[in-house]
């Protein structure tokens, strides 16, 4: 990691409240708490993508040929969520697929 032991760790703590002062030190790491926790979490996203784009890749490649795909390669297209009676994707109203009428 950083390799960052106890007493570099005192002495950044020091620095950091000699410069923001001690009132506005605590929000300061509240807000980097908040911080990582969103970086982690959207690192947690890409790699649930990842692999779920790598185990669609894996079984398309196992069984039959692909069949041709309007979407361009390297596009990620998310999964739809399924209905809790399991009948298949859930119906949403997507406004790119309605068409304007013509008079």
């Amino acid at each position: 990691m950083l390799n960052i032991g106890t007493p570099e760790l005192f002495v950044i703590l020091v620095v950091a409240l000699l410069v923001v002062g001690p009132k506005r030190l605590p929000d300061l790491a509240r807000q980097i708490g908040r911080g990582l926790r969103e970086f982690r979490k959207m690192q947690d996203d890409v790699k649930d993508m990842v692999r779920i784009d790598l185990d669609d890749t894996s079984t398309s490649a196992t069984t039959a040929a692909p069949a041709a795909s309007p979407i361009a390669p390297g596009v990620h297209r998310t999964r739809r969520p399924v209905s809790s009676n399991g009948d298949g994707p859930i119906a949403t109203a997507d406004p790119a697929d309605e068409t304007p009428a013509t008079d």
